[in-house]
């Protein structure tokens, strides 16, 4: 299948640590690694970080679309 247009991806949310309104672009997601102890890694998730504070923020799993899962899976993530 071709594709004609592509659909671009942001997610509009404000961040707690500031309370800047923001919009995260597909590009921004990462993936960390949270509620880990020293010898395991934790649960992966996907996150954006606040360009103001450096809050990170979870990105919403019915926000996650597999364009946005494979570009951060291909630029890996802190262990």
């Amino acid at each position: 299948m071709k594709v004609l247009k592509k659909k671009s991806w942001a997610w509009v949310f404000a961040c707690e640590g500031c309370g800047s309104k923001l919009e995260a672009e597909i590009d921004d997601v990462k993936i960390g690694y949270f509620n880990g102890s020293y010898c395991e890694n934790g649960d992966k998730e996907y996150c954006v970080s606040c360009p103001e504070c450096g809050e990170l923020t979870i990105v919403p799993e019915t926000k996650l679309t597999l364009a946005v899962t494979n570009t951060a899976d291909k630029k890996g993530g802190d262990k």
